[in-house]
């Protein structure tokens, strides 16, 4: 009978030393995915990065919706076509609502920069070739929505545009990021030739950092490269117009 009892007990030492050193190893384990996971949260707060987003999801769209609401002075965008921003007779969402709510409103330090690709540029057509392979670049959805998408936001901006609270200009540059700026912080997607933008992480980076700056600076160098449209190219938004942009939306 004791020699049962012997084996019993040393069975269980067996048992508790196994559970100990299982426990350990998870400790261990949590313990290097906090040290991991705070060291890259101190270095992307230390740069000014708030907040990353796994693409144009919804968590995005109200941040950046809610960021033009609230926006102090001039908001700078810059993009490819600008679908999610600039124009909506593809379909209006809570961003385009922010957007045409600020360019009607009557404060005056309520203004905008916007920068669309330039259909006719070369930048655009090296992102088509990538966007659509083997396609004639005229029937590519790069250059058909970014064509549309200026139309529609002239015709949109036509008021705040005369009233000097919105500049719509064209870069010909190839396109390198989806960036808003505000005062207050910035958001930039950075495009790849891998697939269509908006499948990129996002990022919204904190004002006055220097993070904030260098983007600031990039966005100043294509505006001041940049030229306006010409609005009689583009004051072709018939209802063919309109059908046609919903089906490359």
């Amino acid at each position: 009978a004791l020699s049962d009892v012997e084996a019993k007990l040393a069975h269980a030492a067996r048992q508790q030393s196994s559970l100990l050193d299982n426990l350990e190893e998870r400790v261990n384990r949590v313990g290097n995915e906090i040290v991991m996971t705070s060291g890259m949260l101190r270095n992307a707060t230390k740069v000014g990065i708030e907040a990353v987003y796994n693409g144009r999801e919804d968590d995005f769209h109200k941040d950046l919706a809610r960021t033009i609401r609230e926006a102090k002075g001039t908001v700078r965008i810059l993009g490819i076509s600008l679908a999610d921003v600039c124009g909506f007779w593809g379909g209006k969402s809570i961003i385009h609502e922010e957007v045409e709510a600020r360019m009607k409103s009557p404060d005056v330090i309520d203004k905008f920069q916007i920068l669309f690709a330039n259909p006719d540029g070369n930048g655009l057509r090296t992102r088509a070739k990538y966007e659509h392979p083997g396609m004639e670049f005229l029937e590519t959805r790069a250059y058909r929505q970014t064509f549309l998408k200026i139309a529609e936001t002239l015709v949109i901006a036509q008021d705040a545009i005369e009233k000097q609270k919105a500049s719509i200009h064209l870069y010909d540059d190839t396109p390198l990021c989806f960036l808003v700026i505000t005062e207050e912080r910035l958001f930039v997607e950075h495009y790849h030739f891998a697939s269509r933008g908006g499948q990129n992480l996002i990022m919204s980076i904190k004002g006055k950092t220097g993070l904030f700056r260098l983007y600031e600076d990039h966005f100043d160098a294509l505006w001041k490269d940049s030229k306006t449209p010409e609005c009689d190219k583009y004051a072709v938004l018939n209802n063919h117009s309109r059908s046609s942009l919903n089906e490359v939306n």
